[in-house]
């Protein structure tokens, strides 16, 4: 979906481009995951929609890179590992 010229993507593609579910998509916008900043999202009544922009930005800012510390497994990632 196009507004002015800049995409709007659905919760449902947001989920299917992270591969994981609507609910924690619901939980991301929430701010509700752990070690994981909020994703700014628009709400119209009940639809929510994300631009673009903003996912794209914020799967930079929350990217995670080989040697930093992995929260759920408490351990160093490794190249193999990424």
């Amino acid at each position: 979906m196009k507004s002015n010229g800049e995409d709007l993507l659905t919760v449902k593609e947001v989920a299917t481009e992270l591969r994981c579910s609507r609910p924690h998509v619901y939980r991301i916008i929430r701010g509700e995951v752990a070690h994981v900043s909020a994703l700014p999202a628009l709400s119209l009544g009940r639809r929510v929609l994300v631009r673009r922009g903003s996912f794209d930005r914020w799967k930079a800012a929350n990217e995670r890179w080989p040697g930093v510390l992995c929260w759920r497994h408490r351990r160093k990632l490794m190249p193999a590992d990424a």
